[in-house]
């Protein structure tokens, strides 16, 4: 699956420097750029290979590695800009290093250098033969039900769909709102440099941050304070850029700062509750299921944010974020609480 996932992002980078139309040249190589992200499932990998004590560290040590790989990604493109190699340029080179690279990495795992290599392979072989006697909308609808009986899972969903679909939307956004602030004539290469600057604001904090959140999961159960934090940053954060409408003010690069400091952590939270709750018997479709739901937030949000850009105003998007992070925090609250009231009757039940 990994290796299907980097030939499709292969192919998508390839494609991107020939087209000269947006429709739908550009889109389908963008969709199989993107395409590419729903095969690197982690997930399985981290539930089956990493103690339970340890789980929270766990999710942590993904969004940092992608965290990382970004901030790579950033100052690899931005040496490609200052030597005045062409964007489409920069698309090819990187579908190629990112191509190589996740080959190794499918050597690796082939090759069983895992960090934990102990776990119960008669009871995974079991229950695979189990679920190849078992339909697809069989299973679906088992794993709905789960999601459903499971107040946790209820609020990975919400994460998945209203507040990790705004961490996506920002980098979608940040490029062409930066870009509309730059007064008429500015060279191309100069704004793609300052945009890049942006996002490498982002990704420092998500280091130090997202290692004291695994930190919280793991040692103190903290998942709903990190949301709600990670949330109410994230609101802060699309304030403060919405309120720039200057290239290089403060405030944009501050609220970059804020940015990456709390909303990435929605991506520990989500993981962690994914390894932790999901049966092993049902974890992939549920990560498809999981998936479903946030590329639907995702679409509907940047959809959305789209026609506010086009038709409102510039900071539209940063806008609707905003609004849609304070549903987010309020479904949880209420998720939460009736979860907790729901534990209260049953524990009563027992004792009476």
């Amino acid at each position: 699956m990994i290796l299907f996932g980097a030939l499709n992002f292969l192919i998508g980078c390839l494609l991107v420097p020939v087209l000269t139309t947006l429709f739908p040249g550009f889109i389908f190589a963008k969709a199989l750029a993107a395409n590419s992200a729903a095969a690197f499932a982690t997930i399985p990998l981290l539930a089956d290979y990493v103690a339970d004590e340890s789980k929270g560290k766990a999710a942590a040590f993904l969004a940092i590695s992608i965290g990382l790989a970004a901030l790579i990604s950033n100052l690899f493109v931005k040496a490609l800009l200052y030597l005045e190699i062409s964007l489409g340029m920069c698309y090819v080179i990187t579908g190629i290093v990112v191509f190589v690279a996740l080959c190794l990495n499918n050597l690796g795992l082939k090759g069983g250098h895992y960090i934990n290599t102990h776990r119960d392979s008669t009871l995974l072989e079991g229950s695979n033969n189990q679920e190849q006697q078992i339909s697809i909308i069989q299973n679906m609808k088992e794993a709905i039900k789960i999601f459903k009986s499971n107040g946790w899972l209820k609020i990975s969903l919400v994460l998945e769909m209203l507040g990790s679909s705004d961490f996506m939307v920002f980098f979608t956004f940040i490029t062409i709102y930066v870009k509309a602030l730059f007064p008429e004539g500015t060279p191309e290469n100069e704004q793609n440099i300052v945009v890049n600057n942006l996002q490498t604001l982002v990704i420092f904090p998500m280091f130090f941050c997202n290692l004291i959140y695994g930190y919280l999961l793991d040692k103190k159960n903290m998942a709903l304070q990190i949301s709600l934090f990670g949330m109410i940053g994230g609101a802060a954060s699309f304030i403060l850029i919405a309120c720039s409408h200057n290239p290089k003010i403060w405030t944009l690069s501050l609220g970059c700062l804020v940015f990456g400091g709390t909303l990435p952590g929605l991506f520990v939270v989500t993981n962690y509750l994914g390894i932790k709750n999901y049966p092993a018997e049902k974890r992939g479709i549920m990560i498809g299921l999981a998936g479903l739901v946030g590329f639907t937030g995702y679409f509907i949000i940047a959809t959305g944010g789209g026609l506010l850009f086009d038709y409102w105003q510039k900071n539209g998007p940063f806008v609707v974020c905003t609004a849609l992070l304070g549903l987010a925090a309020i479904l949880i609250v209420i998720i939460y609480v009736r979860m907790n009231r729901k534990s209260e009757r049953q524990e009563n039940f027992r004792d009476v």
